[in-house]
């Protein structure tokens, strides 16, 4: 099979790209003539030689159109002359290049895109109607062209059986992590020393990189959860990872990391993290979020809306689930860090899930096969993949 992906990818300050980075990562060592058109550099873990790296001008957004054509160009020139069996495009502008780039070159490889959200949806629900209505002409369109689509989630397959595609095209895989990279480590007061952290605090992790507006909804919601705490439970100490402005009006049990480059140990040296996300935070797939701390043997506070697209009933997960009220939530955070040993239980299970459901290299091996259907002709019968 000679595929040929175009993403933006890589592992980047604010988090983004890291689906099609460990999809990337594990298909270049299934049984493909893999190819990947990409406009970053940071790409350990992939063969350079496997690589087309575009100048940031190529990097494709409805709201650059120059970059479109330059794209469909780069990307017709390539289809025409290596004949790709199959086009797997992540996003919906990267899907429209490949699609304009097939009609330049005159050859018509099925394409499959991946939809890691739904942006008319996010648009919506964060109170731009009017992108909301574009983004909604666009995903008709683009959905329609592509011959099958892998989605993040549950809630993104169901949306899109709403809106009359037919089953049968629509395959979910979930986002997941590596295992490798985010494990328990066991030693707590040492990584604390290391990482310049109070020894005696219950330190609460949220990652939010702070370009995302989801995560700058959260933020704002924590600080009112923060700040019911700061005299109730003075020992708690908030901690806010990823790049990105610190937010105004921050109380004083909450401190700002920024990027962290190893996540793991940060982690490793807290004692629960927290999910925050008010109802309208809305995100396409699985907060990866929750993943990495579930790996790292944290336990969780989440709302509903930051456990959505898990894939399962809320009831059983593995997560101290509260209402969205900044009151609630408080209690939620409190009863936890009170009460370490009783979240031993819940941070086994999360452990085992994540192997068991989320793992990266099982995932990718899925996505090789949806892919190696299309190519050869035949509709993926989307069973349930997972």
């Amino acid at each position: 099979m000679r595929l040929l992906m175009v993403s933006t990818i890589g592992k980047t300050k604010d988090g983004l790209y890291v689906r099609p980075y460990n999809i990337a990562k594990y298909l270049g060592s299934c049984e493909v003539d893999f190819s990947l058109i990409v406009f970053s550099k940071k790409l350990n873990g992939l063969s350079q030689a496997q690589v087309t790296i575009l100048p940031e001008e190529y990097y494709a957004t409805f709201k650059r159109i120059p970059s479109i054509a330059l794209l469909s160009s780069a990307l017709a020139d390539m289809i025409g002359k290596w004949r790709p069996d199959i086009i797997y495009a992540h996003q919906l502008p990267n899907i429209l290049c490949a699609w304009l780039g097939t009609l330049k070159a005159g050859v018509a490889p099925p394409i499959v895109g991946d939809l890691h959200g739904l942006p008319s949806l996010e648009m919506a629900a964060w109170g731009n109607p009017i992108e909301a209505g574009v983004d909604h002409v666009l995903e008709s369109l683009l959905t329609t062209i592509c011959r099958g689509l892998i989605v993040a989630s549950e809630e993104i397959r169901q949306e899109l059986l709403h809106r009359g595609l037919q089953s049968s095209k629509i395959h979910v895989v979930p986002n997941c992590i590596d295992p490798k990279e985010f494990q328990p480590l066991n030693r707590k007061n040492e990584l604390r020393k290391l990482l310049n952290l109070p020894l005696d605090k219950t330190i609460v992790a949220f990652t939010a990189p702070r370009s995302f507006t989801p995560n700058l909804m959260a933020v704002k919601h924590l600080y009112g959860v923060a700040s019911l705490l700061e005299k109730r439970s003075p020992e708690i100490l908030f901690v806010i990872i990823g790049d990105g402005e610190v937010i105004e009006g921050k109380p004083s049990n909450v401190t700002y990391a920024g990027y962290v480059e190893d996540l793991n140990s940060y982690l490793n040296a807290c004692d629960l993290a927290v999910a925050p996300y008010p109802s309208l935070a809305i995100c396409g797939g699985a907060r990866n979020k929750l993943l990495e701390y579930w790996a790292c043997g944290l336990p969780v506070v989440s709302t509903a809306e930051g456990v959505r697209g898990l894939g399962f009933p809320y009831e059983k997960l593995p997560v101290v689930l509260t209402g969205y009220d900044q009151e609630n939530l408080a209690y939620s955070v409190q009863q936890a860090a009170n009460n370490p040993s009783q979240m031993r239980g819940l941070t086994e299970r999360a452990k085992a899930l994540v192997i068991a459901e989320f793992n990266w290299k099982s995932q990718a091996l899925i996505v090789h096969r949806i892919l190696q259907s299309y190519a050869s002709g035949q509709s993926a019968s989307n069973p349930e993949e997972r």
